[in-house]
């Protein structure tokens, strides 16, 4: 499914964050979305998903307007990941996966056997299936963040959009949930939200990139890349150097 934005505008008490955003996500690859804090990208992700609703422009879910969906309706096709813990509520790790699945398929409160299969595959996947009856409050943060992609799993939504989703990995499981979004992306709307500088160096997608002076310019991940643009956006000199494969080194120069 494809998602855009176009020529979408936004400002908080008549001081504006976005102004002009246009961009095209589709299934196929992944789609990251960078730049420094109070730029913006946290709001530009509230809009895609109809959390925040334009000042001007807008959102289209394959040409139709964003605005012309119910919660529900939205909740069918998106799946949101944000980095903030809001969910903290007293159920336990597997009912928190039932309650994520439910948003596109009512009938999970049923605990039908296939339905407990399946949320017990994905838990297994990311790790949790041992913690299944813990309440959600007992996690670390690197386990929240694999709780919501276990849900996200199960939900299987037609386009995932997901703020700084490895924040609080380690690297190994960075590694993996990395591998699992790709894969995801091949057949799925995917936009990840991030600072991490690893992450963007193995950027294969399409990038965007949005400094804290409005300026937005997206395109391949592979052209963006470089020493002369993240400078610019970053505001500090970057070196970027290049590995054996098609992956990439980011370094700041936090002195100049």
């Amino acid at each position: 499914m494809l998602l855009r934005a176009e020529n979408l505008t936004f400002a908080y008490k008549n001081s504006f964050m976005v102004k002009n955003i246009n961009l095209s996500l589709a299934p196929g690859k992944l789609h990251y979305l960078a730049g420094p804090n109070g730029a913006g990208k946290s709001t530009i992700l509230k809009l895609l998903c109809g959390y925040l609703h334009p000042a001007s422009g807008k959102v289209l879910l394959d040409e139709n307007d964003i605005a012309n969906f119910s919660n529900s309706q939205r909740a069918e096709i998106m799946g949101t990941v944000w980095q903030d813990r809001t969910l903290d509520l007293d159920f336990s790790v597997r009912e928190m996966v039932s309650i994520i699945a439910s948003a596109r398929f009512p009938r999970w409160g049923t605990a039908e056997r296939k339905n407990e299969e399946l949320i017990a595959c994905k838990l297994s996947e990311f790790a949790l299936l041992d913690k299944a009856k813990q309440p959600v409050s007992t996690l670390s943060g690197g386990e929240y963040q694999r709780l919501m992609l276990a849900g996200m799993a199960v939900l299987a939504p037609e386009i995932l959009l997901l703020d700084e989703p490895t924040a609080a990995l380690d690297p190994a499981w960075r590694n993996k949930v990395m591998k699992f979004l790709e894969e995801y992306a091949l057949d799925h709307t995917v936009l990840i939200v991030t600072h991490d500088l690893e992450l963007l160096g193995r950027a294969q997608g399409v990038l965007a990139l949005l400094d804290d002076r409005g300026n937005f310019i997206s395109g391949n991940a592979a052209e963006l890349l470089n020493e002369k643009v993240l400078s610019s956006v970053y505001g500090t000199a970057a070196t970027v150097e290049k590995t054996a494969g098609k992956n990439c080194r980011i370094y700041f120069d936090w002195d100049q």
